[in-house]
């Protein structure tokens, strides 16, 4: 895999974002968003604002969903299997809670 070479900017504004997140969250999220929509950006960018929708004070659980669903190439090459299973996992309890999932059907 070829290596994404970030410009410093990129970062600042990835770190602006979760510096930022409990202060100004919509801020963050309009952040994370805008480096998603401009690559090259930094690969924690695309798992750090899942984790950011699933958490319980925002959840955005329906934005996760989406944006997974929207960047099947960015789940396959830039969550690691344990983020992807507790991505899936967090997003299938808040829209389906009565979707009984084993996590093993997710691995």
């Amino acid at each position: 895999m070829a290596e994404v070479v970030v410009m410093p900017l990129q970062v600042t504004l990835h770190n602006s974002a979760l510096f930022n997140m409990d202060s100004d969250p919509t801020g963050g999220f309009r952040k994370l968003s805008h480096l998603l929509q401009s690559p090259p950006f930094p690969p924690q960018t695309f798992c750090n604002i899942l984790m950011l929708y699933c958490k319980p004070q925002h959840a955005f659980y329906d934005l996760a969903a989406d944006v997974m669903a929207d960047n099947a190439d960015l789940v396959a090459t830039n969550l690691s299997k344990v983020c992807l299973t507790a991505q899936a996992m967090s997003v299938l309890s808040a829209v389906a809670p009565h979707v009984s999932c084993d996590k093993s059907e997710l691995a």
